[in-house]
């Protein structure tokens, strides 16, 4: 089968596709679990039957074109290989047109004027981040600016139909509450998510809902899984007979197919391993505010396992850096990068396409609020050390 050439980019298809009103973000959800593999790996057309070798290859220079990293000659001459070959599905060739058509209307804006009104910390973000692009932005700060509010998880940057946080719940309800019988969900909060765990309870009742009220995890782990029972049991057998030595294995529970952590850094660190010991074949998820306190990318392995609705891309790129401040800043970086490169897109008139952000995939339509497309990120040592 011939497939389009790069080099020669039709403008009557390029006129057709970025006059879409809407387009498919990925389309197959068919994977183990129910969650979804990389955004670049669905790109892929006949993903397992080509060597891992060429897999990771063809995946880091996608990664590097959708992400607007570096959409040069020699990247596009080879992903024209690779389509050329029918290794990339045809939906995707199309938008690696438009992105190159894009980057070119990016390389032709002179200047992109921007006031914000926004907090020290972000005004170091958004300097930080302009100053590694190669675009030209003349920043200001002042009163009269748009609003960004401090909290970035919480805020829709401008451009974002919703908050990073709010698409997260989002996606963790639909996908453990709407999809599963309420009576093998367990959500585990502390007081901090009060308000939040009572409104869930509300809107899906039936659900076994547990508040973190005691410093001894251990003990509150068992008590909320009713094994701290079979533990009294195990000690009045004992008490019966102080010459025979007992040994206690509690067993899994596997009443509760799926856990949803309200939790912050400090106390998931250690709630969640403690419930993985009880609780060895069910599912649990969480918002990445739960990982915000690490500051390096090896703490994550208090979450084996943990599902996060965020794209695994950007933390083994975080895990490649020497050293960072924490989890929490890098994902703030990342949002203002995330709303930048919309300004950016925005100021040069670029045509509707789909993007790679470090808050997710995205479908940009310039006279639209942005929503995030997001897929269940498996905590994994493995998946952070692997080639990106």
């Amino acid at each position: 089968m011939i497939r389009p050439s790069l080099t020669f980019i039709s403008v009557s298809l390029i006129l057709i596709l970025s006059g879409c009103s809407s387009v498919p973000i990925i389309n197959d959800l068919s994977v183990k679990g129910g969650h979804e593999s990389s955004y670049t790996h669905q790109m892929i057309d006949g993903y397992e039957e080509i060597s891992k070798e060429l897999r990771d290859e063809i995946t880091f220079i996608l990664e590097e074109i959708f992400f607007y990293n570096r959409v040069d000659e020699v990247n596009l001459e080879k992903v024209n290989v690779f389509i050329q070959n029918g290794q990339i599905k045809d939906y995707y060739a199309n938008q690696i047109q438009l992105i190159a058509l894009n980057k070119k209307k990016l390389q032709s804006v002179p200047l992109i004027n921007a006031n914000f009104d926004t907090g020290k910390k972000n005004k170091e973000y958004i300097i930080e981040s302009v100053l590694r692009r190669s675009n030209k932005f003349n920043i200001t700060f002042d009163s009269k600016g748009r609003s960004i509010s401090d909290g970035l998880l919480d805020s829709n940057l401008l451009f974002f139909c919703s908050s990073y946080l709010q698409d997260q719940k989002d996606i963790i309800e639909d996908h453990i509450f709407k999809k599963n019988n309420p009576s093998e969900v367990m959500v585990v909060f502390t007081k901090s998510y009060e308000e939040y765990a009572i409104n869930l309870k509300q809107n899906f009742p039936g659900i076994k809902f547990s508040l973190i009220n005691d410093k001894n995890h251990e003990e509150y782990a068992q008590k909320a899984l009713g094994i701290d029972r079979s533990l009294i049991r195990f000690n009045n057998i004992q008490k019966l007979d102080q010459n025979i030595q007992l040994e206690n294995t509690p067993r899994e529970r596997k009443d509760f197919k799926k856990v949803y952590f309200l939790v912050d850094y400090a106390i998931g660190k250690s709630i969640v391993p403690i419930f993985r010991s009880y609780l060895l074949n069910s599912d649990f998820y969480a918002a990445n505010n739960i990982l915000l306190g690490a500051i390096n990318t090896k703490q994550l392995s208090d979450f084996n396992n943990l599902y996060v609705p965020t794209p695994e891309y950007f933390y083994k790129k975080v895990a490649q850096k020497q050293s960072i401040k924490s989890i929490g800043d890098e994902i703030n970086k990342g949002l203002i990068e995330d709303m930048l490169r919309i300004e950016e897109l925005n100021a040069s008139n670029a045509s509707d396409s789909f993007i790679l952000l470090n808050s997710g995939a995205i479908n940009y339509q310039s006279d639209k609020c942005i929503k995030r497309e997001l897929s269940f990120w498996e905590i994994t040592q493995e998946n952070l050390t692997s080639p990106l």
